[in-house]
């Protein structure tokens, strides 16, 4: 098959594509969902609480004329799950539905300081946010590439691009699906598959108000929640960015500054930081983790 030069644009995708989203039930997967939806895409929601999605799903019919609401379907499958996955993929080429389309925005969290956190916690954040990514391409890319064009959404997090306090786990597994998606991204482009990664700041969805209840009050200083931006304003810069090609993905100022700066002056940004930081421990009269 002849190799694009150029892959083609979402906007010329979507309304001839099948396109997968998991982490799909909420937050910013669903919001992404709903834009493809109104692309004219297929769209196939994957998460792991059945009840969820048939919520995200009626949501959705509520939103789009009736004979569209017919283009939502419904996978439950947990993506750290390698077996789950295979055979959620197995399924989708028996229906005729790989996905030309592909956004992986599962995630999960949990903060705390590396000396509280056990070694679960770690193993859980590369299961889901990193191998749930993994799990996915390694079905999707092979067929996007027999097929001569994809696009292809990572979502990573600001926290994948500076280390924040009290997020080692998170971090380490958002760096990780920074730097898979780059050198993806080199690696496709011959293929006509556009390969971009998002880099949200805190937004408002179910997951941060999991996360929050959780924080130390470090992580929340230099994170405030009551900033956090809507799943909808990080999915209308995404879509517009994404359309365009963009490499990475930063919606909103509480992203593109502290990315800018970490880039620019690393050292400035630690200070920062760590100014931060000692503030909130002054302010409780010690320096010591409790």
């Amino acid at each position: 098959m002849m190799r694009r030069a150029t892959p083609p644009t979402l906007e010329r995708l979507a309304p001839r594509s099948h396109a997968l989203i998991t982490g799909g039930s909420s937050g910013i997967g669903w919001a992404l969902s709903r834009h493809l939806l109104h692309r004219g895409a297929v769209v196939h929601l994957v998460g792991r609480s059945r009840a969820r999605l048939d919520e995200a799903t009626q949501r959705l019919r509520d939103e789009v004329p009736g004979e569209r609401g017919d283009q939502i379907l419904t996978h439950t499958c947990d993506v750290g799950d390698s077996e789950q996955v295979a055979n959620l993929f197995a399924q989708l080429a028996a229906d005729g539905a790989m996905p030309a389309i592909l956004i992986n925005s599962a995630g999960t969290t949990h903060p705390g300081r590396f000396i509280d956190l056990e070694e679960a916690h770690f193993r859980t954040s590369m299961a889901v946010n990193y191998w749930g990514t993994v799990h996915t391409l390694q079905h999707a890319v092979p067929w996007m590439i027999d097929r001569g064009e994809g696009q292809i959404l990572n979502v990573s997090s600001v926290a994948g691009i500076l280390g924040v306090y009290g997020m080692t786990a998170y971090s380490a597994a958002k760096f990780a699906v920074r730097g898979l998606s780059a050198s993806l991204r080199a690696e496709l482009k011959e293929h006509g598959i556009n390969v971009s990664v998002l880099c949200p700041p805190d937004t408002d969805t179910p997951m941060l108000r999991e996360e929050v209840l959780q924080r130390p009050p470090e992580t929340e200083a230099l994170s405030p929640s009551d900033q956090a931006i809507s799943a909808e304003a990080v999915a209308q810069v995404t879509i517009r960015e994404w359309s365009r090609g963009r490499a990475t993905i930063l919606p909103g100022k509480t992203a593109v500054v502290p990315a800018l700066i970490a880039r620019l002056s690393p050292t400035l940004l630690e200070w920062f930081m760590d100014r931060t930081v000692r503030h909130v421990q002054g302010a409780r009269g010690s320096h010591a983790p409790t």
